[in-house]
């Protein structure tokens, strides 16, 4: 019995060496083998190619430089090919002080900058710097870089791979990387990281300065598998002579969520992105500001399909055209929602001052203010297809130098949908919209508000109209249902929603819109008065109802007796006024009402010399 006793506590044991890390230790001024804070080695590299599976590496700040090559070679040919290499199943941690952690809560990487150098040679002379910091392959996800500062590898090499990644070369390999800063690398080919096939995860991390001189990104490029990059800050990193000067994807499935992206360059097309890809792009909850471009995308070009939401671009800029966002993907879905497009520019002679839009493309529930082109103000598009869609989308003093302040359409027929246009301006024509069309080709346009524009909405000729429904329009246009009348804002020109006096409230076509909130987020549809439409035209919906119901009587039957309705106010000229069944009202004053329900077996007698109008 004892024996089985023995034999079972020695499973245990066996079972919880197994499963726990061992953790190793590195420090500038170590001297040991690494096994404690006490006896922490300063060889960092051979660190990593040398302790076993399923281990820990705790470093304390100072910086480190590469000892040897991708496979442990510590005298390569080339001195240049020395480079750090994680490990499947080792992950390495840096922001510790060195000075008897315990924990890796208690390390503070910003603090405490540990940094991973390929400044081999002569120091701040780049063209002796190791090709890449780290060098990958086949490494898994259970490898983790986590609180280090990645600088000076400068892959500046024709010769093969030593062109790509001057930060960090990937290839078939799914490294996790957090809480980490990119900067100061260089490449002919993406400048930070270059990802070859793998699916890669960024959490919490900084890519600032770098930069690639002749091909793909400043900072980041995803050529095949997917990445994911979340709470990133990528600053100043520049694609000199090619595409996406902080992100460029090729053919990968990319994720980016709440990211911040400033002031970002790319030579060809996509100051902060290029995707150039058939796979999905997602942008969520990001930030765009101040990036350019030579060519079209001055925050993001893409030819995939897209979807962006809540993310907001402002200040970007692209010489020709699509200041913001280029979209050329005919017939590939792309979605862009709750997102913010402020004061974005293409060039004084191009078009698309925020964005540039293609086939199957839905824009729903943005803001485009004070964006600027010489077409198309905030929009241009030259897709001839009736499946693209703008709806709940508010379009703000937005100019164009020539025509088409806020969108300008070439042979395009997209759907309006509930859509705000104010204070827009073209110096030649069409504040609003301007259509340059066959006559085959009607952009339709429902529920929408045209007012204090330039002008509302022009065409080229004759043929060059749209298709208008239940909306308003400054100056009127030839439509179904259309007003020239004051829409009644809110408090124009800073809050455009509509008042509750405002003729546009439940005025819209309920069956053209399926989307369910309006561009502040509230519930489309809601039903403001009983009877009516349920929609209000432009981008907000009135939140509350317009009615007033007769409850009383209250001491008498009179109208002007405020405890007499369900509001405990007599009836103002923004109420519906609502006569249940059995009731018997004297108006006894001069009263304006918006509109007026009168149920079975109820009266309402007016006094001699007193009126009831009744605008609805």
């Amino acid at each position: 019995m004892l024996s089985r006793k023995i034999l079972f506590l020695a499973i245990i044991t066996l079972s919880i060496n197994l499963n726990a890390q061992n953790i190793y230790y590195a420090k500038t001024n170590g001297i040991g083998t690494g096994t404690s804070w006490a006896t922490a080695t300063n060889n960092l590299d051979s660190l990593i190619h040398f302790v076993p599976n399923n281990s820990q590496i705790w470093v304390a700040f100072g910086t480190y430089y590469p000892t040897s090559d991708q496979n442990g070679n510590s005298n390569p040919t080339n001195v240049r090919l020395k480079s750090f290499s994680l490990r499947s199943g080792v992950k390495i941690y840096g922001g510790f002080t060195g000075i008897n952690e315990t924990s890796l809560s208690q390390r503070n990487w910003t603090m405490n900058p540990t940094i991973l150098s390929g400044d081999i040679g002569v120091q701040n002379d780049s063209t002796d710097n190791s090709y890449h910091v780290f060098y990958h392959s086949g490494v898994d996800t259970s490898s983790v870089l986590d609180g280090f500062v990645i600088e000076k590898g400068n892959a500046n090499s024709t010769y093969s791979l030593q062109g790509f990644g001057g930060g960090m070369y990937n290839t078939s390999s799914s490294p996790q990387i957090a809480n980490c800063t990119f900067r100061n690398n260089s490449a002919l080919a993406s400048g930070g990281i270059h990802n070859n096939s793998i699916n890669l995860k960024i959490i919490n991390c900084t890519f600032v300065d770098n930069y690639s001189t002749q091909l793909y990104s400043g900072a980041l490029t995803n050529y095949g598998g997917s990445a994911k990059v979340v709470k990133t800050n990528f600053t100043n990193n520049k694609a000199l002579n090619s595409n996406g000067g902080a992100i460029y994807s090729y053919n990968a499935k990319v994720v980016i969520d709440s990211c911040t992206f400033f002031n970002n360059y790319g030579f060809n097309v996509g100051g902060a992105i290029n995707h150039y890809s058939v796979d999905t792009l997602k942008v969520s909850n990001s930030n765009f500001t101040n990036n350019k471009t030579n060519e079209s995308g001055g925050a993001i070009n893409t030819d995939g399909i897209t979807l962006i939401n809540h993310s907001d671009f402002e200040n970007n800029k692209a010489k020709n055209g699509a200041g913001a966002i280029n979209i050329s993907n005919n017939n590939i879905i792309s979605i862009i929602k709750f997102c913010n497009l402020i004061n974005n520019s293409g060039d004084s002679t191009d078009v698309g001052g925020a964005l540039i839009i293609s086939k199957n493309d839905t824009v729903s529930n943005c803001t485009f203010e004070g964006n600027l082109a010489y077409n198309g103000g905030a929009i241009f598009s030259s897709s001839d297809d009736e499946t693209t869609f703008l709806a709940n989308c508010l379009f703000k003093n937005n100019t164009s130098i020539y025509r088409g302040g806020a969108v300008y359409l070439t042979f395009s027929k997209p759907k309006f949908i509930n859509n705000t246009f104010y204070g827009n301006i073209a110096l030649n024509n069409g504040g609003g919209i301007y259509i340059n069309n066959l006559s085959s080709q009607k952009p339709i346009i429902y529920n929408s508000i045209f007012w204090n524009n330039s002008n509302s909405i022009v065409g080229t000729n004759s043929s060059s109209t749209a298709l208008v429904y239940n909306s308003i329009v400054q100056g009127g246009y030839n439509g179904i249902n259309t007003l020239n009348i004051d829409p009644l804002f809110n408090n124009a020109p800073i809050n455009l929603s509509l008042s509750p006096c405002s003729p546009g409230i439940d005025y819209g076509v309920d069956s053209v819109n399926h989307i369910q909130h309006d561009l502040l987020g509230n519930l489309r549809k809601f039903d403001a008065v009983t009877g009516d439409n349920l929609i209000d035209v432009g981008a907000y919906e009135l939140q509350s109802t317009l009615e007033n119901q007769y409850i009383g009587p209250n001491t008498n039957n009179l109208w002007n007796n405020n405890l007499n309705w369900s509001k405990n106010v007599k009836p103002s000229p923004c109420d519906h006024v609502v006569i249940p069944i059995n009731k018997n009202v004297i108006l006894n004053e001069n009263s304006i009402i918006r509109s007026l329900l009168i149920l079975a077996n109820s009266n309402l007698n007016i006094e001699p010399n007193h009126t009831l109008h009744v605008k609805k």
